[in-house]
């Protein structure tokens, strides 16, 4: 983009300009753009504001997990969890994926729903999160 200093504004139209703003810290900024024309006979302040912020993608197990347990059972076969997140733990338990199961099967429906999960990721921030 051309940085251009002076413009000529036509009597009764209106300019729009670009600003970009970029930062690395949270948080909302004030300031002043001060315009004069080319005579210096008068000076024109125009106050900007902005805001920045960061996608958050939420944290939270009961909305990341579809099934969310408090703790581990401590006798088997209760014990054995699969596809929930322990809360105690703080971990996700997927389970036994692989006993019991054909390399060759790997592609069946029903092995596929098995073997696999869904999350939900949530953002909560103000701008959307490319992932």
């Amino acid at each position: 983009m051309k940085e251009q200093t002076r413009w000529i504004i036509p009597p009764n139209s209106v300019l729009t300009l670009l600003v970009r703003f970029f930062s690395k810290v949270v948080g909302s900024y004030e300031t002043t753009l001060t315009f004069e024309n080319s005579f210096g006979l008068r000076k024109i302040n125009c106050p900007v504001s902005a805001k920045s912020d960061f996608p958050v993608i939420s944290t939270i197990p009961k909305n990341l997990y579809w099934a969310v347990k408090k703790a581990r059972p401590t006798n088997p076969p209760d014990s054995y969890i699969s596809k929930a997140f322990i809360q105690s733990e703080s971990l996700y338990e997927f389970g036994p994926l692989l006993i019991g199961k054909s390399a060759d099967k790997k592609n069946d429906k029903d092995i596929i729903s098995i073997n696999s999960t869904t999350f939900r990721l949530w953002n909560q921030g103000s701008y959307p999160a490319e992932l």
